[in-house]
This record gives C-alpha cells, structure tokens and sequence, in this order.
C-alpha cells in the first residue's frame, strides 16, 4: 500500500514580467541559440495531423485558410488542389483546429488529440448555407491509417494513475505482446531493470529512446544506460513491432517524451510514500520486501516570450529501500534533472535545447545471503546528455528535422568494505572482503536528418520520407581487484585439510569504438481508403578495438604476464544490411472507423540486432585466470 499526496499549480495569465527581465531572458536565449543552434528528426517524439477539406457536395475545396492552436505557437495553413493540409511534427498533446474559407461556414474542430508517433486523420466539410461559425463537438475520429507500428500509449494522465510502481519497466506488462521476467509490487523491484522480450524477437531487439536521443545500453545491448525521473514524461509509447524504416530493430521500443514549456505557466509537485509496515507476508520468505520506497519532485514551465520561447524544467527523486535475501538493506537512490528551452524563430522553424543530467546512487549491490556487506558494491552511474533539434518548413510540402545529442556518462563499482587485507570464499560459501573494483566512461554522439516531401500522382497522394543518422560509441573500462586473487576455503570446496585454492585475476582493461551508420527511403502512398507504406532501410555497423596495456600479475609466477594490446579492427569486423519494408492499411466502415493492416519486414539472418561487442571481440579483452593449490597458512 501507499500514501499518495500530487499538488499541483496551474498559472494562466498571471503577472507579465518586467520589460527589463524578458529582455535580460531574451538576449541570454539567443546567445545560447547562437552557441549552439545547428542545422540537426528525432526519434518518434512528436505526432502528426492530416486532413481533407470538401463541400457538401464532397469536391475538394483548396485554399482553405486551416488555423491550429494549441502546445506551442499557432499554426497556419492552406488547403491545396484536393483540399489537403498537413501538420506535421506537433508535440502530444490536446488542440483545436478552425477551418475558414470566405463564402463558406467556420468550422471549429476543439477536441484533436495528438498522441506520440501518431498519425491521425480528419475530414472537414463546410457548408455554404449557414454563414455562422460551426463547432463540431465530441471525439474526432483520429484513426492513424498511416501507422506502420503495432503496440499501446500511455499519456500523462494515466501515468498519474498508474496503479504500479512508477517507472518504464512496470508499464511494460501493460503492452500488448511483451513479456517480462519479474512484476514490481509496489517497488519492491524498483531501481532495477527488468529482463523483455516482444513478440518474434530477443531481448537485445530492444531500443530505449528519450525525445529521440537513443538511450540503448551498448555494453548490455537491449537494456537502458540510465534510469528516468518517471514524473517528467508527457507520454510513453511502447512500440512490439514496426515496418517504419526510422526503427532498426525489430523488437520492443520503448520511446519516451518528455513534457515541455507552454503558452501557459504550469507546475506541479508530489510526494510518494510506500510503507514497508503495510506489506503482505512474501509467498516466498526470502523474496525481496519493503522497508520504505519514497519518490518526490516538481516541474515547472511556462512561456518567456509567448509563441516564441518557452521554458520548462523539472527535478525528481526516488529513494528505494529493500530487505533482500539475507536481511541485508540494499539502498538505491535515482536522482534526475531535467532542463528544457524551446523556441519558435518563425512560422517555418523551431526547435529545443535539452540538458538532462541523472545518477543513480546504489549501497549494497549484490546483497545476499552469499556475501558478507562488506563485500558488495556501492554503484554510481552519473550522466549528462545534451541535445539540439531544429525543424525548418521549406515550404508547405517539404519539412527538414535534424538533431544533435552528445550523452557522456560514468559507471561506478566500488567495494563496500573498502580496501581489506584479504578476499576469501570462507567454509559457509559466504564471500568475505575486498571485491573488485570497476570504474567504465562513455561517451555517445548521435546525429539524426530526416526530411518529407509531399507530391501526388493522379489520384494518389505521396509522402517521401528519406534521411540518415550516425551514431559513435567510445567506451574505457577497467577491473581491478586489489589483492589479485580470491581465496576459496578448502572446507567449502572439499579440499584436504590443509590446502586451499586460489584465483588470479588479471586487472581488465577494454577500450572499444562502436560506430553505426544508417539510411533510409520510403514512400507512404494513400488512395482513398488505401494506404501503403514502402521502404528499404540501410545499416553499417563497425567496431574497433583500441589499445589496452595491463602489467600482469607477478604473484601468479608467470602465469599471468604483462600485456600490450595495440588495438585491431577484430579482423574487419564490419556488419552490413539492407531491409524492405512494406506495410498495408486499409480503412473500413462509412466512417473509416476500422483499420485492416498488414506489417512486413524482410530481416536477413545475419541483421538480428545490435551490436555490442560481438563475440570475435572478446578473446583481446577477456580476464583470463589461473589457480593453484596452496597451503592455508598463507
């Protein structure tokens, strides 16, 4: 059970700001756009919006004037030749179309819903009978006719109410098509990452993504490199399976997004309480239990110039203490910080500066009842991830997005006893003293370009997506263990009384560079209740060992010598792959309320998934080791 308390403060209007403050704001956000701004889509972080505009005759009215308000600046538009428009890249979130046209009625659409990675489309019809303004109430019919992925959104509001722990991976049981490997009671699993797999796939299918910065594991391909302030997200959308040419893999996508300033001042704060005291007895007496799980935080964001520049920031924290087995604590502390600038330069450019910086703070790693406390680990995996985004609308057919991110982060594992005398696995099998010691810097660059262009052919109607993104992966590492050995006790292992046996360890050095490079082409082709999506996508996947040195271990007598690796390529270890993707939709009913689609992705074998390392890499940064017997007494 938990005792929830969510306040929250809604500022509309408000006192303006002083002139001499919004100027002192203004000249500080266009120094930081002028350091910064680079022409650089993201990732599935926005929605878009489709329409037809017709008579009542049903004939197609171009030059429609098309007004939408809502998150961020308004936006206009004008119907074309077969009375269409488009919006496209609008953040998630609730707006209201007006469809004017001189001659003809107004029409007010005030209940648009755009959800992330969403595709919505409507049809307006005006009447030239009624001159009056026309507003059409009720939920509009937004079936995505042009969605090639298969999986469920959770927005805002549902997150509020979610009934489990608060983080990605207790949602994950709420998708359709995923399996996952534990279920997270009240945070008794909290601080720790679950094992998933969607349907058709492996767990190292699976791609993490923040306002399109991709966030993957590299080292625990299919996991996440960070933990997330589950107050900050606007919406989570999990995605099973996809013909997009954007995505690489075929297995679980779970894309995060988080919220952003608007035209109105909003904040809100809580506080989450779980009271281990309030606990049912574990089915399983040495199952994970609660003693305190408390998460906290607040975010704020309004406008610092309306329709133009807009803030947001937001800080949380979750402290999780659990009983594991054994009875010892094992505290975990997330920590996160969000900071986020957008702007609107114009009707034709926007774009977003965000600076998150997070940590996740761990005592006790890998409590048990097999390890005294002074054996475990105390982990910190502080991060900072920096991002550029700019949209430019060339024109009304032709959109450009590109983005920039630079993620540096740290992964720490120190022993809890700090540095003893000794490292032994005694008569109980209960490790005793010093572990190793482990310290890993990453740093990942991403680059994303992703433009669409719009054209027709007769009755059909085209979108040409094409782009391409890189992204390089360095990684240092180093093991040590401070003795150079572990001593397992001649009692535990069966021995003669006298005798022991010992492990050496060569201290472990890896230096890797990843790189992945990608391109893209589709063509999304609707003819009236038809849509096909057809694409083919391009991966290049590289990996380079650099070099690494390691003096050895003289206690070993030789068996363990000095190295000096000069790094190689792993024998031209080089993986590329070319996908056809085709997906098929088509709409049913008077009100095209039914979707019938149809999802293909030609995969070949050797194109699985990521990378990271692969096996033909390991034999240069394995930890090789020796054991010999030795009297107890030493």
């Amino acid at each position: 059970m938990s005792r929830r308390f969510v306040f929250g403060l809604t500022l509309k209007g408000g006192k303006r700001m002083g002139r001499g403050t919004r100027l002192a704001l203004a000249l500080v956000a266009a120094w930081l756009l002028a350091m910064v701004a680079l022409p650089v889509c993201a990732q599935q972080q926005t929605g878009d919006l489709y329409g037809t505009v017709t008579d009542e005759q049903k004939q197609p009215l171009p030059g429609v004037t098309i007004t939408l308000t809502g998150v961020g600046a308004p936006q206009v538009q004008q119907s074309d030749e077969k009375g269409q428009f488009r919006f496209l890249n609008l953040y998630p979130g609730a707006y209201s179309l007006k469809a004017e046209l001189e001659g003809f009625s107004t029409i007010e659409r005030p209940d648009l819903t755009i959800k992330l990675g969403g595709k919505a489309s409507i049809e307006i019809t005006l009447t030239g009978a009624v001159k009056d303004v026309i507003t059409v109430t009720g939920e509009a019919p937004l079936l995505d006719e042009r969605r090639v992925t298969q999986g469920t959104n959770v927005s805002t509001v549902e997150l509020d109410k979610v009934p489990t722990a608060r983080d990605p991976w207790s949602l994950l049981s709420q998708a359709p098509g995923v399996l996952v490997d534990r279920i997270n009671v009240g945070g008794n699993e909290s601080g720790q990452q679950s094992n998933f797999l969607g349907v058709g796939s492996g767990s190292r299918d699976n791609t993490f993504a923040v306002d399109g910065v991709i966030l993957t594991d590299m080292n625990a391909v299919g996991g996440s490199a960070t933990y997330f302030d589950f107050g900050a997200f606007e919406e989570v959308q999990f995605t099973v399976s996809s013909a997009d040419v954007t995505v690489q893999t075929s297995g679980v996508t779970i894309n995060q997004v988080t919220k952003r300033g608007t035209n109105e001042w909003r904040g809100n704060a809580r506080y989450l309480d779980t009271d281990g005291s309030l606990q049912a007895k574990p089915a399983l007496p040495d199952g994970n239990k609660i003693k305190s799980v408390e998460e906290y935080g607040a975010d704020i964001g309004g406008p610092i110039l309306r329709d133009h520049l807009w803030i947001w920031g937001a800080y949380g924290v979750s402290d999780i203490r659990n009983i594991a087995q054994g009875g010892q604590l094992d505290k975990t502390k997330l920590e996160d910080y969000n900071f986020k600038l957008n702007f609107q330069t114009g009707p034709s450019n926007s774009g977003v500066l965000h600076y998150w910086t997070n940590n996740k703070l761990k005592e006790g790693r890998g409590a048990g009842p097999d390890r005294s406390p002074a054996a475990t680990h105390d982990q910190t995996t502080p991060q900072d991830i920096y991002k550029v985004e700019d949209t430019l609308i060339a024109s009304s057919n032709w959109t450009l997005t590109g983005l920039w991110s630079r993620d540096t982060g740290k992964f720490t594992l120190s022993p809890e006893g700090g540095l003893t005398p000794f490292a032994y696995i005694d008569a109980d099998g209960v490790y005793q003293g010093t572990d190793y010691d482990f310290k890993q810097d990453a740093t990942i660059d991403q680059e994303r370009l992703d433009t669409s262009y719009f054209f027709n052919t007769g009755a059909a109607g085209h979108e040409l997506k094409f782009g391409g993104s890189f992204r390089e992966q360095e990684n240092h590492s180093g093991t040590v263990w401070p003795h150079g050995n572990r001593v397992f006790s001649g009692d535990y292992i069966g021995l003669e009384d006298d005798l022991a046996l010992v492990e050496f360890f060569r201290n472990r050095t890896v230096n890797i560079r990843s790189d992945y490079g990608a391109a893209w082409l589709q063509d999304t082709i609707t003819l009236n209740r038809l849509t096909a999506n057809i694409g083919v996508r391009y991966d290049r996947q590289y990996l380079k060992n650099l070099p690494a040195s390691d003096p050895g271990q003289a206690a070993a007598q030789g068996l363990l010598p000095p190295l000096d690796f000069k790094g190689n390529n792993a024998g031209g270890f080089t993986w590329n792959t070319v996908e056809p993707r085709l997906g098929i939709t088509y709409a049913l009913g008077n009100n095209r309320q039914t979707r019938c689609a149809a999802l293909s992705r030609a995969t070949p074998s050797n194109s699985a998934s990521s990378l990271w390392p692969p096996a033909s890499t390991r034999s240069a940064t394995a930890t090789p080791t020796s054991t010999s017997r030795m009297p107890t007494t030493t």
